[in-house]
């Protein structure tokens, strides 16, 4: 089934202030840094890839986002990418690699396919192309992310990427 509303933002909010002596606080800010795409066409960003992950210690997953069922059932084939999160539930100290996927890898936003990065327990990563781009290209040899868990304790992970398959 087709989206009928995408929305997709990002924001940073921050206050400085340093205290003067005899004087009033200088301050600098409030000051907002962010990234918003909810204009986005549903007629080209038509579906989602959206699924929750248990990731045991030491373990891996393969992440399709080529060929899946999305959450009404409907059987899709993906072929642009344009925006991910992969949100990390565990300790701090635990860390979810994710990189292109050793087979049919999809290097996307990586300079390479042994490039990843680590996200630790309680954070995330996103990742956007800007709201006119084309997109990049999904297909059967570029398609897999590989997750890991380089932690001591499982993983849940929630992985949801804007997809096109027109």
């Amino acid at each position: 089934m087709p989206l009928t509303q995408i929305g997709l933002s990002a924001s940073v909010t921050w206050q400085l202030a340093r205290g003067v002596s005899g004087f009033a606080d200088v301050t600098q800010g409030s000051d907002t840094a962010s990234f918003s795409s909810n204009g986005l066409n549903v007629g080209t960003w038509n579906e989602v890839f959206a699924t929750q992950y248990a990731i045991a210690a030491a373990g891996t997953q393969a992440v399709d986002l080529r060929t899946f069922t999305d959450l009404t059932g409907t059987a899709v084939t993906a072929d642009k990418a344009l925006a991910l999160i992969v949100l990390v539930t565990g300790a701090v100290s635990d860390k979810l690699n994710v990189k292109p996927h050793g087979t049919n890898g999809l290097q996307w936003f990586f300079g390479g396919t042994a490039e990843g990065t680590n996200v630790p327990g309680g954070g995330f990563l996103m990742f956007s192309e800007g709201p006119t781009s084309a997109g990049t290209a999904v297909d059967a040899t570029h398609k897999q992310l590989l997750l890991t868990n380089n932690g001591s304790a499982p993983l849940t992970v929630k992985v949801v990427a804007l997809l096109s398959d027109v």
